[in-house]
């Protein structure tokens, strides 16, 4: 089952510009791609940029250093197996795989989602307003998202910056800014 608004593309070749444009990749906001190789998948984000700059990719590659590349050039999410990460995370401390594996399953209990604070926020009081529903904050993402900083948070979360947090479900921009008690803070989900 698909959430409304998600469509998939199936092509006999992903990085062909008729099957993107089919696909509305000019107007989408996120886009993930899973190819049959890394090269068709690095050619099919290459094809995505060039048909609309300022969506979000996330692609799916087998090899660390393709995936390196791709995001500098494509300006990409790559994501690559953590398996063996996986793995020993299981081995040193019995069960963390199966939790690392919970966390990232979409349809299982709750999951990890993210959202940008569209202002400066403390930190403490972005806490407050996921708790009050229901929700944890895990990590922040300041400086172009390249790093994240977990507990001890830093007293403020800047303009733009993404914070991530686990519920079981997606909170709405609303929830979110609902939960700092009347002040006005600029949420983007």
């Amino acid at each position: 089952d698909l959430p409304e608004g998600i469509k998939l593309v199936k092509s006999d070749r992903l990085d062909a510009l008729s099957s993107l444009k089919r696909a509305a990749i000019a107007e989408a906001e996120k886009v993930m791609v899973y190819a049959g190789s890394d090269a068709e998948t690095f050619n099919t984000c290459l094809a995505i940029r060039e048909l609309n700059e300022r969506l979000h990719i996330a692609a799916f590659f087998d090899d660390r250093d393709t995936a390196r590349r791709a995001a500098k050039l494509a300006g990409l999410e790559a994501i690559v197996s953590n398996a063996s990460e996986a793995l020993v995370r299981a081995a040193q401390d019995p069960g963390a795989g199966k939790v690392l594996k919970a966390l990232s399953a979409a349809n299982v209990g709750a999951t990890i989602y993210s959202a940008t604070v569209n202002e400066q926020t403390d930190t403490s009081a972005l806490k407050l307003a996921l708790d009050a529903s229901e929700a944890t904050l895990i990590c922040v993402s300041q400086d172009g998202g390249h790093d994240f900083e977990f507990a001890p948070f830093p007293p403020l979360v800047k303009e733009g910056s993404a914070f991530f947090y686990l519920c079981q479900k997606r909170l709405s921009a609303q929830q979110i800014a609902g939960g700092f008690g009347g002040a006005h803070v600029s949420i983007t989900v």
